[in-house]
């Protein structure tokens, strides 16, 4: 390799450096930055529990202005007359001094949540009534709470509330409200079998409920529950227009029912575990390239670092040679005079 040559490809070996330390020095800047962020970011509050007897006063105050809170309607108006229904349930929750302040943002969460947990026991007893004792599922609400929430959602709209005049507007589906009023079936009516322990009528009196979103995943307070998620929609996909109190309630036929329900959950489940798989197999592979590249830099800065001491050797030993070779001079010249 002749000078040229070799100055060339210190100059390139020097680019190349120079562009790796520029790159590294720009991504330790960009990795600083997003700790700053989140050292800098502020975790978001979260709110005492609900008591048992707090959770009863809510749905009781609620049942109270049940005619605004199930209305379906999404309009600009009743929008804002249901806001306003909100804030005073929080000002009539927080007057009974129960210990803890409540904005509504938080009274209307939980309301949401009543209205899974109840719509997951409804489901939930429904399957326990065709299973042994031992596999049965405890319910996420307590007796009495469950209810208050069965009739706050089956009461519907009187007809001489304001909020039911505009019966021409239109809106588009509204995710504050997601139940129908018919939800639970007739469970005013049938309350006293219920009380009595006439468990096939009452179970299928309660459990005529067909579930209407509010199952796009599970809460923290419900994760215990593993068969209560069954997607009830497509329970009966045959005919839409029939309902779950004209069906057939012999054994066979529900029990066919709920092994069909569960297939369905389970395969919907197993989808699920496998583009997980996939998500984390093709994330390995990234971090697999990640660190092969970070490889390939190291070794590309220590090629260049060998290369630089490799040069710096050599010029030393040019050096010395030439050193050498003038001190052989001198000598030389010295014996000749």
């Amino acid at each position: 390799m002749n000078n040229t040559e070799r100055e060339k490809a210190k100059k390139e070996a020097e680019s190349l450096l120079a562009d790796y330390l520029e790159r590294r020095k720009n991504y330790q800047f960009k990795n600083l930055e997003k700790q700053k962020k989140y050292t800098t970011m502020t975790k978001k509050p979260y709110s005492t529990p609900f008591s048992h007897a707090e959770t009863k006063v809510l749905v009781e105050i609620i049942s109270k202005y049940s005619h605004i809170v199930q209305n379906l309607k999404s309009d600009a108006v009743t929008i804002n007359i249901k806001h306003n229904a909100w804030e005073k349930i929080a000002n009539h929750f927080n007057a009974c001094a129960l210990g803890v302040h409540r904005s509504h943002p938080t009274l209307k969460n939980k309301w949401k949540l009543l209205k899974k947990c109840a719509r997951k026991d409804a489901l939930a007893a429904k399957r326990n009534s065709m299973m042994p004792e031992s596999k049965a599922t405890k319910p996420l609400l307590s007796e009495d709470i469950f209810k208050l929430v069965c009739r706050t959602m089956k009461s519907k709209p009187s007809d001489d509330q304001p909020i039911n005049v505009m019966e021409d507007s239109c809106g588009i589906a509204n995710d504050d409200d997601d139940v129908d009023d018919d939800d639970f079936g007739d469970f005013n009516d049938n309350e006293h079998d219920m009380e009595n322990g006439n468990q096939s009528d009452s179970s299928n009196i309660v459990l005529e409920t067909v579930i209407d979103g509010d199952n796009d995943h599970l809460d923290e307070e419900s994760q215990t529950v593993t068969l209560s998620l069954l997607e009830p929609n497509g329970l009966y996909e045959a005919d839409e227009a029939t309902t779950l109190s004209n069906r057939p309630t012999t054994s066979n036929s529900s029990r066919e029912e709920v092994f069909a329900s569960q297939a369905k959950y389970y395969k919907v489940l197993i989808g699920k575990e496998v583009r997980n798989e996939q998500r984390r197999a093709k994330d390995h592979q990234l971090g697999v390239k990640k660190s092969e590249l970070e490889l390939k830099k190291m070794e590309l800065e220590m090629k260049i670092m060998k290369e630089k001491h490799d040069n710096e050797e050599r010029r030393k030993e040019e050096r010395h040679q030439i050193e050498m070779e003038r001190m052989r001079g001198n000598v030389l010249y010295v014996h000749e005079n």
